[in-house]
């Protein structure tokens, strides 16, 4: 009788402890999670029309996406998030005609 009484202890001590780390972890430490390029407002303003691939890799760096269907469009995006929540996507398209760059479309900013 008392090894059963100390078995429902140790049943009831354990799920007492198991729902304790449970709630806890909101505490727990998440990194942000960046992916892609960051866009900065001092790199927009140096891509102009007119400029060769290169020069725009220069300032912009590498592309997230070449379109696989038309080559000479190059999409840059970034986000940002936090325990799972986006705080902030930037995203542009450059455009490209016989080498120059020909438009810049930037996409819907969005912060949190």
């Amino acid at each position: 009788m008392i090894a059963q009484i100390a078995k429902k202890y140790r049943l009831i001590l354990a799920l007492s402890i198991s729902l304790i780390v449970c709630g806890c972890s909101h505490w727990i430490y998440h990194p942000p999670v960046q992916q892609g390029n960051v866009i900065t407002a001092k790199m927009l303003k140096e891509v102009h029309k007119g400029m060769t691939p290169q020069e725009v890799y220069a300032v912009m760096g590498s592309p997230v996406l070449i379109d696989t269907f038309r080559d000479q469009r190059w999409h840059y995006v970034y986000t940002l998030e936090k325990r799972g929540d986006l705080i902030q996507r930037d995203s542009v398209t450059l455009v490209f005609r016989k080498n120059r760059l020909q438009q810049v479309i930037k996409g819907r900013s969005f912060r949190r």
